[in-house]
């Protein structure tokens, strides 16, 4: 509960930087998915 609320947090102070991360993560996994 607590991380949940940090996270939270910091993306109410940080909204690019966490939207930035969400996409790169997506594009990573997506790109590690698509080698098989």
């Amino acid at each position: 509960k607590a991380a949940a609320r940090a996270t939270d947090d910091y993306v109410h102070d940080h909204p690019w930087r966490a939207v930035g991360v969400a996409a790169g993560v997506g594009l990573l996994i997506g790109l590690l998915l698509n080698r098989k």
